[in-house]
């Protein structure tokens, strides 16, 4: 039995990620990301080799707040970035004025399963 003189909103996300990421773009800068893809085991060093690749993504840097520091997953001096959708992932280094830093969490926002954004916790 439909529901008699109710009205739904819907709310294209598709949209707002493109509204977020022309304010990202507005208000941030483009940021170089680096991530490292695994490659081939060296015997004779028995590691690993580890092949870097880069990629761009707009970002606008922000401060953690009070709340989302009270669990101590985040450090003093740890940056909190809101970015744009892109292919994040923990471990991969992030260069803000030239200094290096490692993602260590991310989350997306995405409401219905739209990516809109990507809040990041990067360290040094």
């Amino acid at each position: 039995m439909a529901a008699q003189g109710l009205w739904f909103h819907v709310v294209d996300y598709t949209a707002k990620a493109a509204s977020a990421l022309a304010l990202i773009t507005k208000y941030g800068t483009e940021l170089t990301f680096t991530t490292f893809a695994k490659g081939a085991y060296v015997p004779s060093t028995n590691k690993v080799t580890k092949t870097p690749s880069n990629y761009t993504a707009q970002c606008v840097k922000s401060n953690f707040t009070t709340q989302e520091r009270s669990d101590g997953a985040i450090k003093t001096g740890d940056v909190k970035l809101i970015a744009a959708v892109a292919a994040y992932k923990v471990g991969d280094e992030v260069s803000i004025n030239s200094d290096v830093y490692r993602i260590m969490d991310f989350r997306s926002v995405e409401p219905a399963l739209i990516p809109v954004v990507y809040i990041l916790q990067v360290r040094k």
